[in-house]
C-alpha cells in the first residue's frame, strides 16, 4: 500500500481563505514532534511522513508517494533527514518529468513526485544511512531508468547541511564524488574570497522606491540575467529604476551595490539546458531577490572573471541539475558548488585562471557586439566568435578538474 498524503502549503498569508492553515502552522510549531517536518514554507505532506514514521513498528514497511522535492529542496532538510535516520532499505523511485501531461505520473497535476519505501528502523546515525535512487524519465516503473546506492556520508561532502539526495546514476555519481573529493577542490561556500547572497532588494518590501523613472539607479532583474550578457529584450516583465535618495532618507545605505559582482538568474527551468545563468554587473546597481549576488573580496588574487567561467560552464550545469529538483537556483545551491582553488605560485594554475579571465572578458565584449549587430554577416560572426570562446572555455575548466575523455563526455551528453 502506498500512501497518498495532501501536498498543500500552509500559508497563513491568505488570511481567512486559508483556514485550518493558520491553526495548523500554530499548532505544529508549538509539537516538538513535528520538528523534523518544519522548514521553509510548511507543507502538509511533511508532516505525514514524520507522524507516519512514528506510528509505525519497528521492522514495519512504509510507503508514499510525495512531491519529488523531498530529495532534495532546502525546505525539506530536516524531514529528508529524519526519513533516513528511522528507516532502512529506503527506496525512491523518482518520476521527475511533469510537462508532458500523458507521460506525468498524475495527469491534472503538473508535479514531480516520488514513491519511497522502506523498512522502519531503530534510530541511527546519518552517516551511516543510504537511499537506492531509481529515476524514470516517464511515468510508469516499466520504463528504462538510470539507478545508484548513494550513501549519505557521500552526500555530505556536497552540502553537510542540507543533505540534497543526487537523482544519478552510478556512473555520474562517482564522477560528481571524484570532484568534491579533489584536493584542490572546495564547496564556493567555503571559500573566503566570494561572498553568495540573495539580491539586497526584496521587490515587496521596498516597492515603493522601485519605479519606471530611468533616471534613477540601475535594478537589476533575474530576467534580464544572461551567461555573460544583460539580456536585451525580456521574457516577462519589463525594466525598473530604484529611487536610491528617497530610500536612503528612510533606510541604510547598502554598500554592495557600488561593488563590481557577479549576477546569477535565482529561477531557471528545471528542464532547461542552462540551470545557472551568470554575468558581470558593474555598480553602481541594485539587485534584485530575483537574482543572487557574489561579490569578491578586495584583498582577492581571484579575478571576478574566473567564477563566472566555472558557473556557466558545461561542467556546472551538469552538476547543478544532479540535486535540484524545482526551478530555484538558491544560495545554497551555489555554495555547495565544487570550486577550483588556483595555487597562485603554481605557473600552471596561474596560467588557466589568466586565460580564463581574458576569454570571459573577450565573451562579455563578443556578446556585446552581437546585440549591436545589424547585418546577417556581422551577426553569423559574433555568434561563431562567442560559440568559439564557449569551447575554449570549457576546455579549460575541463583540465582544470582533471576529467578524463570518458567523463567529459558523460557531461557533454547531458548538456544536449
Amino acid at each position: 500500500i502506498v500512501g497518498n498524503p495532501p501536498y498543500d502549503v500552509m500559508e497563513k498569508e491568505r488570511g481567512a481563505s486559508s483556514w485550518p492553515h493558520t491553526a495548523l502552522s500554530d499548532y505544529v510549531r508549538v509539537r516538538k514532534d513535528y520538528e523534523s517536518a518544519l522548514g521553509g514554507k510548511l507543507n502538509l505532506f511533511r508532516f505525514f511522513i514524520v507522524q507516519s514514521l512514528s506510528l509505525l513498528r519497528k521492522d514495519a514497511r512504509f510507503g508514499m508517494i510525495v512531491p519529488l522535492a523531498l530529495l532534495a529542496d532546502i525546505s525539506c532538510a530536516r524531514t529528508r533527514q529524519h526519513l533516513l535516520r528511522l528507516t532502512s532499505g529506503l527506496l525512491a523511485d523518482c518520476f521527475p518529468q511533469k510537462d508532458n501531461p500523458n507521460r506525468r505520473v498524475f495527469l491534472s497535476a503538473k508535479l514531480s513526485t516520488v514513491v519511497l519505501t522502506a523498512y522502519k528502523s531503530a534510530l541511527h546515525d546519518l552517516d551511516s544511512s543510504a537511499i537506492h535512487v531509481r529515476v524514470y524519465p516517464w511515468n510508469l516503473f516499466d520504463d528504462p531508468y538510470r539507478e545508484c546506492k548513494v550513501l549519505l556520508s557521500d552526500v555530505k561532502m556536497i552540502d553537510p547541511e542540507n543533505t540534497p539526495i543526487p537523482l544519478v546514476d552510478d556512473k555520474a555519481w562517482d564522477l560528481c564524488r571524484k570532484i568534491h573529493c579533489a584536493q584542490a577542490v572546495k564547496r564556493l561556500g567555503q571559500v573566503e574570497d566570494y561572498s553568495v547572497t540573495r539580491g539586497e532588494i526584496n521587490q515587496t518590501i521596498y516597492r515603493e522606491y522601485i519605479t519606471t523613472d530611468r533616471k534613477m539607479e540601475r535594478l537589476l532583474k533575474g530576467v534580464e540575467v544572461g551567461q555573460y550578457e544583460l539580456n536585451k529584450e525580456l521574457q516577462q516583465g519589463h525594466r525598473e529604476w530604484f529611487d536610491e535618495d528617497r530610500f536612503l532618507r528612510n533606510e541604510n545605505p547598502k554598500p554592495i551595490t557600488k561593488k563590481r559582482r557577479i549576477a546569477t538568474q535565482r529561477i531557471t527551468g528545471v528542464d532547461d539546458r542552462l540551470r545557472v545563468v551568470a554575468t558581470i554587473m558593474n555598480p553602481p546597481a541594485y539587485f534584485a531577490d530575483s537574482t543572487n549576488s557574489i561579490a569578491l573580496s578586495d584583498k582577492s588574487h581571484y579575478g571576478l572573471e574566473y567564477l563566472v567561467a566555472l558557473l556557466n560552464s558545461r561542467l556546472t550545469q551538469w552538476r547543478f541539475k544532479l540535486t535540484s529538483t524545482n526551478n530555484n537556483v538558491g544560495t545554497n545551491e551555489l555554495k555547495s558548488l565544487p570550486f577550483r582553488q588556483i595555487i597562485f605560485n603554481d605557473s600552471k594554475d596561474k596560467a588557466a585562471h589568466d586565460a580564463l579571465v581574458t576569454k570571459v572578458t573577450a565573451m562579455i565584449e563578443a556578446k556585446k557586439e552581437l546585440a549591436r549587430a545589424k547585418t546577417e554577416k556581422d551577426t553569423t560572426y559574433y555568434e561563431n566568435k562567442c560559440a568559439a570562446l564557449d569551447r575554449q572555455i570549457n576546455a579549460i575548466v575541463y583540465e582544470l578538474y582533471r576529467l578524463t575523455p570518458g567523463e567529459i563526455a558523460l557531461v557533454e551528453a547531458s548538456n544536449g
